[in-house]
């Protein structure tokens, strides 16, 4: 969180076992006490491998809307496109 935006990578899979990495950018909202981010979960695939030659990435269109709703500093609900809602919360390095 900086200047009051949240941004957001995910990794994961796609149906088919490719892997496949998310960002999302959205600013911070009030909303009845909780704070809120909703950005676009834009997907990209491809890229730089750890001993290769620098390749960028490429954008392959979005999944829709994430939200964040934080209930403390330390715990928030995130709402996936589909439905999906699960609980995240920082980890303690």
């Amino acid at each position: 969180v900086q200047r009051g935006r949240l941004v957001a990578t995910v990794y994961s899979y796609a149906p088919t076992g490719e892997p496949v990495w998310y960002l999302a950018v959205g600013p911070l909202t009030n909303a009845g006490g909780a704070v809120m981010a909703t950005g676009t979960l834009d997907r990209y695939r491809g890229g730089q491998c750890a001993s290769c030659t620098y390749q960028p990435p490429s954008m392959t269109g979005d999944d829709g809307a994430i939200t964040f709703t934080f209930a403390s500093p330390t715990a928030a609900t995130v709402q996936l496109p589909g439905g999906r809602i699960t609980q995240i919360q920082p980890m303690a390095w």
